[in-house]
């Protein structure tokens, strides 16, 4: 049984109307939402919690919490999140909040030492190389999983060498890698040329291999 506006009762069908079926236990606060963000803010006197809702279950899930240290009864955040609308009950005004600073926080993919690695990217497969020494790894730019892993071989085995530097076609088909060693004050010396062709699996083969053309060859 519901009321209506005039004070009449009036019956409603099963299923029709406002049912709970979910209690926040110890809550008491305000509550607020705006199309556009994903979070439901409650603001109590000392804490503000924010909940995403599962979109199978429908039931609120605590994503984060912070101290109510404006000391406000209403918290309001646009559906960009730039700003905060802070209120407080019998106040005059109103408090505008801007974020501070933006955490961008990084996940560690690998913890083996870079120095000298040199990279490229290959937009067009969504990946990049990255080469260490004489191994070139190519990576998926979305998850950084291994797609593929290139072992060079120099033609002279006792030198020490290294990638260089690496180049790619326009159309992302072939890719040029130099071989040599770095010397000092970031010269380098060239050795050998390496030229890899994309086969129509997906894959970089090996289509030649000389040494380079300028025998003792450095630059900067």
């Amino acid at each position: 049984m519901v009321e209506d506006g005039a004070g009449a009762e009036s019956s409603c069908d099963e299923g029709e109307g406002w049912h709970e079926y979910h209690r926040i236990e110890k809550m008491r606060g305000a509550i607020y939402f705006i199309r556009g963000n994903v979070r439901i803010q409650i603001t109590t006197d000392e804490k503000v919690f924010f909940y995403g809702i599962d979109k199978e279950t429908l039931l609120p899930s605590l994503d984060n919490v912070m101290y109510n240290f404006m000391g406000c009864t209403s918290l309001m955040f646009g559906s960009r999140v730039k700003y905060g609308i802070a209120f407080t009950t019998s106040s005059q005004g109103l408090t505008i909040y801007t974020r501070k600073c933006y955490h961008n926080f990084k996940v560690v993919t690998a913890t083996d030492s870079k120095e000298g690695a040199v990279g490229c990217e290959l937009a067009a497969a969504n990946a990049y190389a990255l080469a260490t020494g004489t191994k070139l790894v190519v990576h998926n730019q979305h998850d950084f999983s291994v797609r593929e892993t290139l072992v060079m071989k120099p033609l002279n085995e006792n030198e020490d060498v290294g990638v260089l530097y690496i180049s790619v076609s326009q159309d992302e088909k072939k890719m040029g890698v130099l071989l040599g060693r770095r010397l000092v004050r970031r010269e380098v010396e060239i050795s050998e040329l390496l030229i890899y062709r994309l086969d129509r699996r997906g894959r970089w083969q090996l289509e030649k291999q000389m040494e380079y053309e300028f025998d003792g060859f450095t630059c900067t």
